[in-house]
């Protein structure tokens, strides 16, 4: 039987979507979907994402700030567990950005955590905080490389929780595209873009076994991780191990439509504004 001969661009594509789902799964412990409370009954129901991190030692759940609000409304939020138990109260304080004149919309900083106490732990299940040397600097020219959104959209989330079981099923979903320079929508936001990475949502993703689909609705991914999942110019990236230079850049706050667009707070300001709440 002849060899079958690999074409350059399709060796790069299965490099691509092998660097993505394995950079995903090198942060499977460390992305959890979040839920809140109903209005009408306080039973838990999907509402965003969040990252676990490791802030110079202290174990911090960080989420996008407008999630955090909702326990407000909501009465209560929820960190998700492993799959098939129940979702974890959050009864830890939440630190917020704050909203300009009192409107989380304007807020594209739009950043919450709470430091997670160590009671919390063991009905998280297997959690890893993401220490600093796993942290991208963002310091590289973004055009060319790769990143990969992780999070857990409302779409293929909403029927997640069997409420008579008191049980849960996460779906996580990644989408994976380039980061580009967006003048315009950074304008719209009233922001400099210096602090923020823009990744061009189109029409299509791969899901967990690297199929391309559709794209999910994006609703339900803000808190969730935006890996940096290397350079893609240069055929070096295929003597990489897949998945092994997968780094934290941002957490995703909210998708433009009109822009096409998910929008992500780099992760360096964060960090910062988190260790500054905590002093």
């Amino acid at each position: 039987m002849a060899n079958t001969i690999q074409l350059p661009e399709d060796a790069f594509d299965a490099h691509l979507t092998a660097c993505a789902t394995q950079g995903a799964d090198s942060f499977v412990a460390s992305v959890r979907p979040i839920y809140g409370g109903r209005v009408r009954d306080q039973r838990p129901e999907h509402v965003g994402s969040c990252i676990l991190l490791d802030v110079d030692g202290r174990r911090i759940l960080a989420t996008a700030a407008h999630i955090a609000d909702q326990s407000a409304q909501r009465g209560a939020l929820f960190v998700g567990g492993p799959p098939g138990t129940s979702p974890v109260p959050l009864r830890a304080q939440m630190l917020a950005t704050t909203a300009p004149g009192g409107n989380r919309n304007v807020d594209h900083y739009d950043v919450a955590f709470c430091e997670l106490p160590e009671s919390a732990l063991p009905e998280m299940g297997k959690v890893n905080f993401v220490s600093a040397d796993r942290l991208s600097h963002n310091r590289a020219i973004t055009s060319g490389r790769r990143y990969t959104a992780i999070g857990y959209p409302i779409s293929r989330n909403k029927d997640s929780i069997n409420h008579a079981a008191h049980t849960i099923v996460n779906r996580r979903s990644i989408y994976t595209a380039g980061v580009e320079d967006m003048p315009q929508l950074a304008s719209a936001l009233g922001v400099t873009g210096e602090d923020h990475l823009f990744l061009r949502f189109g029409k299509h993703f791969f899901d967990m076994e690297g199929q391309p689909m559709n794209s999910f609705g994006p609703k339900g991914l803000s808190g969730g991780a935006l890996l940096d999942i290397g350079d893609f110019r240069s055929a070096a990236i295929l003597t990489r191990a897949p998945g092994a230079s997968a780094m934290l850049s941002g957490m995703l706050i909210e998708h433009n439509k009109r822009h096409r667009a998910m929008v992500a707070v780099k992760i360096g300001p964060v960090v910062a504004a988190i260790r500054n709440a905590l002093r």
